[in-house]
C-alpha cells in the first residue's frame, strides 16, 4: 500500500491504464440490495467507498444514480457518497474526477449529490462516517491491504441493520488470452502467461521482491480470509454471494447462502468477468503502475523500467511488437453480504 501513498506514484496512469468496473456490475450489487424495490421512501441514501482510489467506481456509479432518481425509479432527496482512500495522491485524483463528474449531469441532479472525503484507512472509519448510517458499502481492489476482522467489524458497524449490504471485490494478474492478428497464436498466448508468471513473481533479477506482503499474497489467493469470515458469520450476516474466477486454470466457483433473498435475484458467476483489450504499448504502461513496479522503477534507470524489461522479454518470447492488440482477462472474486 505505501507505493500508492507515496507522493511519487502516477496516480493518473494508474487511472488511465487500470481495467474499469461495468456498470452492469453495480446494477448487479444493486439489485442484490434491493435497491430500486426499497426506493429509500423519499430519504437520504449513503454509499461509502473503501480505497476509492482516483474515484473509479463512483465515475460509473453517480450518473446511473442520477439517472435512476430521474426516471422515479428511486426515491431520495439526498445522496450522501462518502469516498475514502489512504493516500493524498489518489484522493486528490478522485476529487478532480468525481468534480468532473458531476459538472456533466446537470445542476438540478448534481445538487442530490453530497460528496464527503476521508483520508484515511478501511478499518478506523466507524467514527468519521458514523454508526449504522450506511446503505451500501463498496471497496474494490484494497481489502488485501486491509486486516480482515477489524475492518469487517468496523464495516458491520457503519452500516444500517437489516438492509445494509456490503459489496467487495478484487482482480489480480492478468491472464492473455489473445493477439489480435491472423493467424493461430495459442503457443505464443501460452508462452506470454508463463513468462509473466516467471518475471513478475521470481525473485532473483525480478519482481517476486519488490511486491508488499502479506498484501499481494493475500490478493493472489482471491482475499478468501475476509471472504470465508463473512461466509461464516451467520451472526452479523445473512445473505452472502461469494464468487471467484480463474482464467488461467478455467475454474469458477460459485458460493451462496441466500436466506432472505427476492426470487428476482439471481447469482451470476459472470458478473466480475473482467476483460480488457490493450495494445502492447498500453499494456507496458499499465504494467509500470504497478506497486512492485513503483518501487523498482525508483531503483533502476530508465532503460530498466519494469515495462522496458517486460517488453523485452515478452518480445523474445512471443515475438508481440508494441502495436499489436492483446486480450486479457483478470482473475477476480467478489463478495456481496447483507447485514443482519
Amino acid at each position: 500500500m505505501s507505493a500508492f501513498a507515496a507522493k511519487s506514484f502516477q496516480s493518473h496512469d494508474y487511472a488511465l491504464y487500470r481495467p474499469s468496473y461495468s456498470l452492469d456490475f453495480f446494477k448487479y450489487i444493486f439489485s442484490f440490495a434491493g435497491l430500486i424495490k426499497s426506493s429509500q421512501d423519499g430519504k437520504k441514501l449513503s454509499i461509502l467507498d473503501v480505497g476509492a482510489g482516483p474515484g473509479t467506481c463512483m465515475i460509473t456509479i453517480i450518473p446511473y444514480l442520477a439517472t435512476l432518481v430521474e426516471e422515479k425509479k428511486i426515491n431520495v432527496q439526498k445522496i450522501r457518497l462518502v469516498v475514502t482512500d489512504v493516500s493524498s495522491n489518489m484522493l486528490s485524483e478522485a476529487k478532480k474526477n468525481l468534480t468532473e463528474v458531476i459538472s456533466k449531469i446537470g445542476d438540478e441532479n448534481a445538487n442530490l449529490f453530497e460528496l464527503v472525503y476521508f483520508e484515511a484507512g478501511g478499518e478506523g472509519l466507524t467514527e468519521l462516517v458514523g454508526k449504522a448510517s450506511i446503505d451500501i458499502v463498496i471497496a474494490a481492489e484494497c481489502v488485501h491491504w486491509l486486516k480482515s476482522a477489524d475492518w469487517l467489524n468496523c464495516m458491520h458497524q457503519v452500516l444500517k441493520p437489516q438492509t445494509g449490504v456490503l459489496a467487495f471485490w478484487g482482480y489480480v494478474d492478468p491472464v492473455f488470452t489473445g493477439v489480435e492478428k491472423p493467424g493461430d497464436h495459442e503457443k505464443e498466448v501460452e508462452k506470454a502467461n508463463e513468462f509473466y508468471e516467471s518475471f513478475v513473481y521470481e525473485a532473483e533479477g525480478k519482481l517476486g521482491v519488490y511486491w508488499q506482503q502479506p498484501g499481494r499474497r493475500k490478493l493472489r489467493g482471491l482475499c478468501k480470509e475476509a471472504n470465508v469470515l463473512v461466509y461464516d458469520d451467520t451472526k452479523n450476516w445473512g445473505d452472502v454471494v461469494t464468487v471467484y474466477r480463474d482464467p488461467l486454470q478455467g475454474d469458477v466457483s460459485v458460493f451462496d447462502r441466500l436466506r432472505g433473498q427476492d426470487v428476482g435475484f439471481k447469482v451470476d458467476d459472470e458478473a466480475f468477468k473482467l476483460t480488457k483489450t490493450f495494445t502492447l504499448d498500453q499494456f507496458l504502461r499499465y504494467a509500470d503502475t504497478w506497486s512492485s513496479s513503483h518501487k523498482w522503477n525508483a531503483e533502476h534507470g530508465e532503460n530498466e523500467k519494469v515495462s522496458s524489461i517486460f517488453y523485452k522479454g515478452l518480445n523474445e518470447t512471443t515475438k508481440w511488437e508494441l502495436e499489436d492488440v492483446i486480450e486479457v482477462e483478470f482473475k477476480t472474486y467478489y463478495t456481496l453480504a447483507k447485514k443482519v
